[in-house]
C-alpha cells in the first residue's frame, strides 16, 4: 500500500473506535460498572483517539492531490466531520455520566453565612442555558465578533489546556478559516500558532473598514411600510457604525453622510414622517435624531399590527 493508503487505513480504524465508543457505552445499563475513575480513563482515551484522528487528517490532506480529494469517500462524505460529531457526543455523554456520579459540591462558608442564598445561587446556575460556541468560516465582517466571543469563552478560560483550546478552535472553523490552520498537528504548542495565524490573516483593518462601509452604502431600499424592514435597516446601520467606531474611525463626524444615506432608503410613508418631523427646524439633523425617529416609527408600526387570533381551547 502507498503511504496515503496506509495512513487512511489507520485513520479509518481510529474513527471506527470513536464511533463505537458511544454505542458500547450506551449498551450497558448497569451503572455499577461505571466508576468515576473508569469514566475519566475513557475520556482520556477518547481525547487521545481524536488527537490522532486530527493529526492524521492533516497528514492525509498533504498526501493527496485535488483530484483524489474530489473523488475519495473520506472527503466527499466528509467523514472527518462525522467523526468529530461522534467524538463530541461521546465526550458529552461521558461527562454527563461523570457529573451524575460526582457528589454535588457545597461551599461551607457560603452555606453557613446564608443558606438560602447558597441554595438559590446553585439553582440559578444549574438552570443557565448552555452557551453555544461561535463559528467562523472566514467571512471578514464576522471576524471581530468571533474573535471576542471565542476569546472570552475559550482562550481566557484558565481551566483549559492549549490542546483543549485547539480542539475547540478546530471544531468551530470551516471554509477558508479552517484551511488556514489545517496543516497544524494538534499539540499544546500549536494553539498559539493557529490563533496567531487567524489573527494575522483577518486583522486587516483596511479590508474590515471597507466591508463595514460597503454594508452601509449598500443598504436595501425599503419599498413598503414595514416595521420589520425598518428594524433591519436600523440594526444593520448601527452594527456597522459601531464596528467602524471600534476600528478607530471618526464616525461621530459622519452624521450628515449617515443621515442622508439611511433616510434615502426609507419607504415613502416613513420618509414623509421624517421630513414632517424636521419641518420645525432649519438645523441639520443628527444621526442620533434619525435613530430615535426610527425607534419611534418602529414602535408605532408594531402597535398598528393586527392582533394575532387567539386559540381557544375546546372544553
Amino acid at each position: 500500500m502507498t503511504t496515503f493508503e496506509t495512513l487512511m487505513y489507520k485513520q479509518t480504524q481510529t474513527m471506527y473506535l470513536i464511533s463505537r465508543s458511544l454505542i458500547n457505552f450506551q449498551k450497558s445499563t448497569r451503572q455499577a460498572k461505571f466508576t468515576i475513575p473508569a469514566i475519566k480513563n475513557r475520556i482520556t482515551l477518547m481525547q487521545s483517539y481524536f488527537t490522532d484522528v486530527q493529526n492524521m487528517d492533516a497528514e492525509l490532506y498533504h498526501l493527496c492531490d485535488e483530484s483524489r480529494r474530489a473523488s475519495h469517500a473520506y472527503y466527499t462524505e466528509d467523514q472527518f466531520s462525522a467523526c468529530a460529531t461522534s467524538y463530541e457526543e461521546a465526550l458529552d455523554t461521558l461527562h454527563e455520566k461523570k457529573a451524575e456520579l460526582e457528589p454535588t459540591p457545597r461551599s461551607q462558608s457560603t452555606t453557613s453565612a446564608d443558606p438560602q442564598l447558597n441554595r438559590s445561587g446553585i439553582q440559578a446556575v444549574s438552570h443557565l442555558p448552555k452557551l453555544e460556541l461561535p463559528t467562523f468560516d472566514g467571512t471578514f465582517e464576522n471576524w471581530e465578533t468571533f474573535r471576542d466571543r471565542f476569546s472570552s469563552m475559550i482562550v481566557d478560560d484558565q481551566a483549559l489546556s492549549n490542546v483543549d483550546r485547539l480542539h475547540f478552535l478546530c471544531s468551530v472553523l470551516s471554509g477558508e478559516a479552517n484551511q488556514a490552520i489545517s496543516h497544524l498537528p494538534v499539540t499544546d504548542a500549536n494553539f498559539s500558532v493557529a490563533w496567531d495565524i487567524l489573527k494575522s490573516r483577518y486583522k486587516n483593518q483596511r479590508l474590515l473598514i471597507h466591508t463595514h462601509l460597503q454594508a452601509i452604502f449598500s443598504l436595501p431600499q425599503i419599498t413598503t411600510e414595514s416595521s420589520k424592514k425598518l428594524k433591519q435597516l436600523r440594526d444593520q446601520t448601527s452594527s456597522s457604525v459601531q464596528a467602524l467606531k471600534n476600528l478607530g474611525r471618526p464616525v461621530d463626524s459622519w452624521g450628515d453622510i449617515l443621515v442622508y444615506t439611511v433616510s434615502q432608503k426609507l419607504d415613502k410613508a416613513s420618509r414623509k414622517a421624517w421630513e414632517l418631523k424636521l419641518s420645525d427646524t432649519q438645523n441639520a439633523p443628527t444621526y442620533t435624531m434619525l435613530t430615535t425617529f426610527l425607534d419611534s416609527r418602529i414602535r408605532a408600526l408594531d402597535a398598528l399590527l393586527p392582533p394575532k387570533p387567539s386559540i381557544s381551547s375546546s372544553s
